[in-house]
């Protein structure tokens, strides 16, 4: 009987001494606010990270000020952006899996834009949301206005500052949230870009294992069922029928 509880106090201490699991690293990812697909960025980060034994955590911020706070460490990673990012900003290191794809487009007022491509806006004055890097370089040449969030630069667009607005496929719901009317669209993009995760040097031992989980989230579907989960991508299509002036009620015009 001794013996017995000798031992039974002995894994008593064993157990008591024994080291805890090292809790899960905590990654603060920053996103721009205002964003179209808050729901599916989330659902991503989310699912990327558990698979690297870490727990993502997406705040937002202004656009521009998203990838300084990334950039200079205040958080850990951004959410998504255009290739190329690192060469502005040397701190951010790219996951090299893109995540999903971004069409740009002209958007006016009154009747589309003639031409296709950046050709197109040759002679037009351009508002741009500050802080989208790839629009803000092939924008350069151009006459434009600055604009601080997507739904300024379409404010500014009614209001005459500019010509035509450079914005993704996903401005519909902006257009829609904020209330802002018609518009109309170019029939072809001016671009495409894919999006890339990015995360702060300090966590470049995160990159391989996030390059092989979005890999896989990629070919399994489940990038594409976050998309599809998405409330607000679920509506985009009814939401572009009800503000895009290519409408054929012409109370839409």
């Amino acid at each position: 009987m001794a013996k017995w509880l000798a031992l039974a106090v002995l894994a008593g201490l064993l157990g008591a001494a024994a080291p805890a699991s090292p809790p899960e690293t905590e990654i603060i990812v920053s996103n721009s606010e205002g964003g179209s697909l808050p729901n599916f960025i989330a659902q991503v980060m989310a699912d990327a990270y558990s698979r690297v034994g870490a727990t993502a955590v997406v705040k937002t911020f202004p656009a521009a000020r998203s990838i300084e706070m990334a950039n200079s460490g205040v958080t850990d990673a951004e959410a998504l952006r255009g290739p190329g990012l690192e060469r502005d900003f040397p701190n951010l290191i790219p996951v090299p899996e893109p995540v999903i794809m971004l069409e740009y487009h002209a958007y006016t007022v009154g009747k589309p834009l003639e031409g296709e491509g950046w050709a197109a806006l040759r002679g037009k004055r351009i508002c741009v949301n500050l802080g989208e890097k790839l629009i803000e370089e092939r924008t350069r040449g151009f006459p434009r206005e600055m604009a601080r969030g997507t739904d300024a630069a379409l404010k500014m667009l009614k209001a005459g500052r500019c010509d035509a607005v450079v914005a993704n496929q996903f401005v519909w719901l902006t257009i829609e949230r904020e209330n802002l009317g018609t518009f109309c669209t170019s029939s072809a993009p001016l671009d495409a870009f894919p999006l890339f995760h990015y995360v702060n040097r300090r966590h470049a031992d995160l990159v391989p294992g996030l390059t092989a989980a979005l890999r896989d989230m990629k070919e399994s579907g489940s990038l594409d069922r976050h998309l599809a989960d998405d409330p607000n991508y679920r509506q985009l299509t009814q939401i572009k029928s009800r503000h895009d002036c290519s409408a054929t009620n012409a109370d839409r015009r």
